[in-house]
């Protein structure tokens, strides 16, 4: 004995299949069809949470990584910065020291010549 189904065609239900007996089944089948639908929601929900999660990981690495560079440059730039001070200072310290002697020299070459 064939049992009612969905596929079931309406003209072949018998006489104790009632249209609402054929409703009740129809709707059974959706339902688990629903279920199966949510399953498989709820399936790629893990799936895209994971996939978030793994790409903070990786994004936050990065940036950590980013920053430990900037911090280290920042750093450097700050003994550039100094180094460059102290150039300067040198340089100044030099040109006034070159004035110094060329007026030095130049008493020097009065003296020597008259």
């Amino acid at each position: 004995m064939k049992e009612t189904s969905i596929k079931t065609p309406v003209k072949d239900l018998k006489t104790d299949d009632t249209i609402e007996h054929r409703k009740v089944i129809l709707l059974e089948d959706i339902q688990s069809k629903m279920e199966q639908v949510i399953e498989g929601m709820c399936s790629t929900k893990e799936s895209i949470h994971k996939e978030i999660s793994e790409f903070r990981v990786e994004v936050n690495q990065r940036f950590d990584m980013i920053e430990t560079v900037v911090r280290a440059h920042s750093g450097q730039l700050q003994n550039v910065e100094k180094d460059i001070k102290d150039i300067k200072l040198t340089v100044h310290r030099l040109e006034e020291k070159d004035t110094n002697h060329e007026e030095r020299i130049t008493v020097i070459e009065r003296e020597m010549h008259p």
